[in-house]
């Protein structure tokens, strides 16, 4: 469902065999007022983000996401998890529509494309439209299109594990929240030095959190902006 006026966000995961070159990826059955951002898994990735923006009408349809290698071949982006014995043609329609409730309302100031260099710290405001009469706080992630890098450590008791190598990935600078009684805040995004260079896709994703915490009471997403890479100086 993408919220009248917002956006929503959609991982799409490459099983590559021997092609190792960058995915071209096109949404067929949208109308104009439902456009698309993002559209590349690039080279040697296997993620890339797709953002669905609406307009205020509401509206619904069934939609294809095609992937394109080189020249010659094409396939269809299938639904994940269990298809429940569905043939071929349903597993790649995805249902979807524009919906009036818009929860949680997120925007942020950074363009569709900006150049970023190894090791940048870019900063970017953040707003949050109107939450309801019960204010919650939002917590904030960047979702992006990097593959989550690994790396191994060793515990108190000198056994090995694998842990999230967090230094080498795009992120958060820290952990960001929005007050109950903010509308705005400011945050950071990190970029490695050792980022390979290609055109990385980040979105904000806001959590609206119950007054435990514990809960996710709704989410919303900004716009898609991609980083284009360059080599470190």
């Amino acid at each position: 469902r993408i919220p009248a006026g917002g956006h929503l966000t959609l991982p799409i995961k490459a099983v590559r065999k021997n092609y190792q070159g960058p995915i071209r990826l096109r949404a067929f059955g949208l109308p104009n007022e439902v456009s698309v951002a993002g559209g590349e898994i690039p080279p040697d990735a296997d993620v890339a983000l797709l953002t669905f923006s609406a307009g205020e009408a509401p509206a619904h349809g069934v939609l294809q996401v095609e992937g394109a290698a080189g020249e010659s071949v094409r396939r269809a982006v299938e639904l994940s998890g269990d298809a429940g014995g569905l043939p071929p043609h349903l597993v790649s329609d995805i249902g979807w529509a524009v919906v009036k409730s818009n929860p949680l309302p997120l925007s942020w100031n950074l363009p569709a494309k900006r150049a970023v260099a190894a090791g940048e710290r870019i900063e970017a405001t953040i707003t949050v439209g109107d939450r309801g009469q019960e204010k919650r706080v939002v917590r904030l992630r960047l979702l992006t299109n990097q593959t989550p890098l690994k790396k191994k450590v060793k515990d108190d008791k000198g056994k090995e594990q694998e842990v999230d190598d967090v230094e080498r990935m795009l992120r958060l600078e820290k952990e960001f929240e929005i007050a109950a009684d903010a509308s705005t805040a400011m945050i950071a995004i990190v970029v490695p030095k050792d980022l390979p260079p290609h055109l990385w896709d980040v979105v904000l994703v806001g959590e609206l959190l119950s007054p435990d915490k514990k809960q996710v009471l709704a989410t919303g997403y900004a716009s898609l902006s991609q980083l284009d890479m360059t080599a470190a100086p």
